[in-house]
C-alpha cells in the first residue's frame, strides 16, 4: 500500500536498510559495465491464476528464466512470480512512469539471492498497436480474489535487446525490504494505448506519485 509513501512501513529494513529499492536512477552518474552480460526468456503461462487485492496485482509464474554474467562469473536464475506497481517504483532522469512490471526471479544455487526485473509500461496518444501481455490480464474483468488468465509473456524480453539496461544491487520494494535482490531494470518503456494503462490507474487512483 503506497498511501503513505511506505512511511508506515516498519518491518524489517525498511527503516534501517541502506541498499534500498528503488532508487532514482541519474543516466550521467551511471557506470558502462562491458563486461557483464544479461539474458532472459519468459515463457506463456496458459493456466495463470491473476491475484488481485487491494494492493497487490500478482501471479505465480515459474515459466521463466535469466542468465546474468560479469567478472565475478555467471548466474542463473528460476522465475518465482510478477506483480505492478503504479505509479513505477523506479523514476529515470526526474521522470516517472505510469507502470512498472517486476518478474522475481531466485538464484539457482543460493535459493536465499533474488534478482527482478523492472519494465515500464508508459501511456501514449501516439501509440496504435496494443500490447499482447497486457491484453491478456484482461484487466477490465477483473475481480477481488483469484481470476483465470491466459497470460501471453514470449518475446517480452526480446523487445530489449540491444537496449540500455541498469544493474544494482538492491532490496525487496516491499516489507521486509530484504536487501538480497540483484536488480536489471530496462531503460526505456513499452509505449501502449491509454486504454490499456487506465484499468491500473483505476485500480490504485490513492497512490501518491
Amino acid at each position: 500500500n503506497y498511501e503513505f509513501s511506505g512511511l508506515d512501513w516498519k518491518e524489517g529494513a525498511c527503516q534501517t536498510g541502506k541498499r534500498q529499492t528503488p532508487i532514482h536512477i541519474h543516466e550521467t552518474e551511471t557506470t558502462p559495465a562491458p563486461d557483464s552480460e544479461a539474458y532472459g526468456v519468459l515463457g506463456d503461462l496458459p493456466d495463470g491464476t491473476l491475484e488481485y487485492e487491494h494492493n497487490k496485482l500478482q501471479v505465480e509464474y515459474d515459466r521463466g528464466v535469466f542468465n546474468l554474467k560479469n567478472h565475478m562469473g555467471e548466474t542463473k536464475f528460476k522465475s518465482l512470480q510478477f506483480h505492478f506497481h503504479g505509479p513505477a517504483d523506479h523514476h529515470i532522469d526526474h521522470y516517472n512512469y505510469d507502470i512498472e512490471f517486476h518478474v522475481v526471479f531466485q538464484n539457482v544455487e543460493d535459493p536465499t539471492r533474488f534478482l527482478a526485473t523492472g519494465i515500464f509500461f508508459h501511456r501514449d496518444p501516439l501509440a496504435t498497436e496494443r500490447n499482447e501481455f497486457l491484453d491478456s490480464l484482461n484487466l477490465d474483468e477483473v475481480a477481488e480474489g483469484f481470476n483465470k488468465r491466459d497470460v501471453k509473456l514470449s518475446g517480452l524480453y526480446d523487445r530489449f535487446i540491444g537496449k540500455r539496461i541498469y544493474n544494482y544491487d538492491g532490496s525487496l520494494s516491499v516489507p521486509p525490504c530484504t536487501e538480497n535482490v540483484e536488480w536489471i531494470v530496462f531503460s526505456e518503456p513499452i509505449r501502449v494505448p491509454e486504454s490499456q494503462i487506465l484499468p491500473f490507474l483505476k485500480m490504485w487512483s490513492y497512490n501518491k506519485e
